[in-house]
This record gives C-alpha cells, structure tokens and sequence, in this order.
C-alpha cells in the first residue's frame, strides 16, 4: 500500500515535468499514455490490498472465534501475551472469559497488550478453571519467558486439547482438564 502513494507521487512528477515541456507534442501522448498503463497496472493489486485474505490476521474473525468457542467463565489465555491486541477490536468477545494472565489491561499500563501476572500465579489461576480459551498467532514462536513456559506446561500436563478453530492468522483453541 505504501509503495502505491510512492508511485504515484513519481507519476505525478513525470506528468508535470512533461506538461511543462509541451513544445513535443509526441513525447507529452507518449508519457500519458505510460502514466495511464502504469496507473491501470496498479488497480488489481490496490484491490487485492483491501480484502480480508490480503491480511496476515483478521482480528474481527479471531474475537467472532473465541466468542464462538467460550462459555461464560471460562479461562483466556493468549500464548503469546502480545497476541492479546488480536481480540481488542471488540471487547465483547473476551467479556464473558476471565484473561488468566493479565495483570493490568492495556490502557492501565499504557501499553498495547497490558501488563502480566508473574508465571507462578498464572499457573496457579490456570488450575482453577476446567476450561481454558487459548489465542495463538500462527506461524509465530512463542518468546521463552517464564509466563509463557509456566502457560505451556500447565496446558500439556493438566489439560487435553478439546476443539481447535483456525482463522486467519489465528488459532483459538479449547482446552478442557483432563
């Protein structure tokens, strides 16, 4: 998209500096008629740029996900906890699940994903629930902090994968306890 405004600024450019030299009349048609090409060349891939699969997440499609997959009192987990932004378009998908991990929401710390909790007490939090939401990046690894290898250890030793629904960019995932 940003390459688009480059060109475009260029073409603009070209235009300008060949209408100023209209005394070659045979050079002025010749570059409207490249900067015409060049614009019609450009208008599959702006298009391309504006659906929902041109994006390498769809963060409306997540939240209708884990809205879909959790009941009410049910854990959230988000592995990583930066992959927390991709439920932040519309926090009525997340309202009903208590966020296991999440120490101080995003505007409190004035961060984008919030503030966590150490990794003991979001093992202990994850124990008392029988069923856990898990949002997951795809294609992305999970940095090796204590948080996060308290979350996948509690995960693979007390709970079983239950249902798994992928979307763009995203997996959200129910864990039930074994």
């Amino acid at each position: 998209m940003y390459s688009n405004i480059g060109i475009a600024l260029l073409l603009g450019a070209w235009m300008d500096h060949f209408h100023r030299r209209q005394q070659y009349p045979r050079t002025a048609w010749i570059a409207w008629t490249a900067t015409v090409a060049a614009l019609a060349a450009l208008i599959q891939p702006s298009l391309e740029l504006r659906t929902p699969h041109s994006r390498s997440n769809d963060a409306t499609a997540i939240g209708a996900a884990v809205r879909k997959e959790g009941r009410p009192g049910d854990g959230l987990l988000y592995l990583t906890g930066q992959q927390r932004i991709l439920t932040a378009a519309n926090p009525e998908d997340t309202r009903a699940l208590t966020d296991l991990a999440l120490a101080q929401d995003p505007v409190a710390s004035n961060t984008l994903a919030g503030v966590e909790l150490p990794a003991h007490e979001i093992a202990a939090r994850m124990l008392e629930f029988d069923r856990i939401v898990v949002v997951r990046a795809v294609g992305m690894n999970p940095p090796t902090s204590p948080q996060e290898e308290a979350k996948t250890t509690i995960l693979r030793r007390y709970f079983r994968e239950h249902a798994t629904t992928h979307v763009n960019g995203a997996r959200v995932t129910v864990y039930v306890r074994d």
